[in-house]
C-alpha cells in the first residue's frame, strides 16, 4: 500500500474562504463609511488526506544468450481510493458558491506490460533492438456522479469516457422526420437520425450514452533500433497508443451537432 501526496485541487484546502461584495455593504462609524459585507462561503474547509493505492505486481525477468537478450514481463493491479475531487452537487441551502472538494473517488487499474531488448556486436559493428508494450484497463468505482439517468453515470466506465448521441442512420423523407422523436434545429432529409434513449420524445443531452474509448489509452507501445559502426551510429525510435478516443479539435467534431441545436 502506497500514498500519493501529489493531488490536484486547490491549495490550503483546510482553510475556508469567504466572498465579500460592495453590493451588500453596510454603514459604520461617525462618518458613515461604506464597508464590505460578506455574502457567502466561497471555498469550504475540508479535512483532505493523501490518495491511497493498494498495488499488486507479479513480474518475470529473463536474461538469455549471455545477457544479449533481456526480457521483462509484469502483471499489475491497483485499486486507488481517496481520490481528491470536487463534489458534483450540493443543496442550495448550504450557501456555498463553489462545491467543496473531498477524498471521494476510487479507480481500479489492471493490466500487463513487457519489454524485450537485444544487443550484440561483431568487430566494428554493433546492433541493438528494443521493444515494449503495455495494456492497462481502468474503471471508475466511486465518485460523486449525479447523472440524471444510469447510462450517464461515470461509475463503471473508463476514466475520461466519452459520451455522445447514438446515430441510427440518415433521415430519408419528411414523413420519417415527422414520425420520429423531435430533433432540434431545422431537420431535413439527409440529416443524422439520433436515438431517443430516454424515450421522452425529443433528442437532447439526456440521450447521450458512453461511446468509444476514453481519453486515456489502454495500449501503449514502442520499438526501435540502433546500428553502430566504429564511432558512427544510427538510432530510430517509434511509439504509439491505441484504444483511446481523443478529439484534437472538438469544436469541428461537434459543429454539426451545434448547428442542429441552434434555435
Amino acid at each position: 500500500q502506497v500514498g500519493n501526496s501529489q493531488i490536484s485541487g486547490r491549495r490550503f484546502a483546510y482553510l475556508a474562504t469567504v466572498t465579500d461584495s460592495s453590493s451588500t455593504s453596510y454603514t459604520f462609524g461617525k462618518n458613515m463609511d461604506q464597508n464590505f459585507g460578506t455574502t457567502a462561503i466561497n471555498e469550504y474547509a475540508v479535512d483532505v488526506t493523501w490518495e491511497v493505492a493498494d498495488k499488486t505486481d507479479i513480474g518475470v525477468d529473463m536474461r538469455l544468450l549471455n545477457n544479449k537478450l533481456n526480457f521483462q514481463f509484469d502483471y499489475f493491479k491497483e485499486s486507488r481510493e481517496g481520490i481528491y475531487l470536487r463534489r458534483s452537487s450540493i443543496p442550495a441551502y448550504v450557501g456555498m458558491i463553489n462545491n467543496p472538494y473531498g477524498n471521494i473517488g476510487r479507480v481500479e487499474n489492471k493490466g500487463v506490460e513487457f519489454s524485450i531488448n537485444y544487443a550484440n556486436s561483431w568487430g566494428d559493428w554493433s546492433l541493438s533492438l528494443m521493444g515494449n508494450y503495455s495494456f492497462n484497463r481502468n474503471k471508475v468505482l466511486e465518485d460523486d456522479s449525479t447523472a440524471a439517468y444510469p447510462w450517464q453515470s461515470t461509475i463503471g466506465n473508463k476514466v475520461g469516457q466519452r459520451f455522445g448521441l447514438v446515430a441510427l442512420g440518415l433521415f430519408e423523407s419528411y414523413e420519417e422526420i415527422a414520425a420520429s422523436p423531435m430533433q432540434t434545429g431545422d431537420t431535413r432529409p439527409g440529416d443524422i437520425k439520433y436515438k431517443d434513449v430516454n424515450g421522452d420524445g425529443k433528442i437532447d443531452e439526456y440521450d447521450k450514452v458512453p461511446i468509444g474509448w476514453g481519453s486515456v489509452p489502454e495500449i501503449m507501445y514502442g520499438f526501435g533500433f540502433s546500428i553502430g559502426w566504429k564511432n558512427l551510429s544510427l538510432t530510430a525510435m517509434f511509439q504509439g497508443a491505441a484504444l483511446l478516443r481523443n478529439l484534437s479539435r472538438p469544436q469541428y467534431a461537434l459543429l454539426h451537432f451545434l448547428l442542429q441545436h441552434k434555435q
